[in-house]
């Protein structure tokens, strides 16, 4: 059977590193990001450096969102990771500072104020509460359903918010805990779960698979100081979002 050649030491970014070069652009564009601009790429390298999360491994994201500004729609880059990520930094950092990093039992309230450990009711919850041990220090997160829960176009909760809202409200309110706990790490990095968009939706693609052929072809691509085209390519895989 013959070996296939991979070779992801070529995409790594180097300690230091301030911009994607050519290759990595070109391994960018086919995860599907497009565009972005120079300036939103040296931002997103910021956080790639800052938080040691690999955007080709799709730890951490780049999602064009569109916003409304001086009454017109305009695309905004936004850093997104998965709930993962944000535990694999937890994770780093407290084994850097050599200090244990605990959770208190999830809570969920329903609209009265009562708390439960276990949500079982046949609604969302009406807020819910994740609290982050950090050296024995409480670091509590609130949300609340009203403001965390995402719609499609008619305004009702979109397919994963109405199947299982109780969960996505529990990654909200962890990522925001993990920030509170881990400010210097996370601050301005959020969860798809956090996000809605405030403009219409681009068209929903399925996520298209990246072979390995593309990605050895874009590392196989000549450096170059020429503008990146980036393609209609799918979105990463938050883009069920919609509102």
């Amino acid at each position: 059977m013959n070996e296939i050649e991979v070779r992801p030491a070529a995409l790594a970014i180097q300690p230091g590193q301030e911009m994607f070069d050519a290759k990595q652009k070109a391994a960018l564009v086919s995860l599907g990001i497009k565009d972005a601009s120079p300036a939103d790429l040296a931002v997103f390298m910021h956080y790639a450096q800052k938080t040691q999360l690999d955007p080709f491994s799709r730890q951490i994201y780049l999602i064009g969102r569109n916003v409304q500004e001086n009454g017109k729609w305009v695309t905004k880059q936004t850093i997104q990771v998965g709930i993962d990520g944000l535990r694999v930094v937890r994770d780093r950092i407290a084994r850097q500072l050599g200090i244990p990093v605990e959770y208190e039992d999830t809570v969920w309230y329903d609209a009265d104020g009562r708390g439960y450990h276990v949500w079982l009711g046949e609604g969302p919850p009406f807020a819910c509460v994740v609290t982050v041990l950090k050296d024995g220090k409480r670091f509590p997160g609130v949300v609340r359903y009203s403001a965390y829960m995402q719609t499609t176009k008619d305004g009702k909760p979109n397919s994963m918010w109405a199947r299982m809202g109780a969960e996505q409200l529990e990654k909200c309110a962890e990522a925001k805990a993990l920030r509170r706990a881990f400010p210097n790490d996370l601050s301005g990095i959020y969860i798809p779960e956090e996000m809605s968009i405030d403009g219409p939706p681009r068209p929903h693609n399925p996520p298209r698979p990246v072979t390995l052929d593309e990605i050895n072809g874009a590392i196989d691509v000549e450096p170059s100081d020429d503008p990146v085209e980036w393609p209609d390519t799918a979105q990463p895989p938050d883009s069920e979002v919609t509102p």
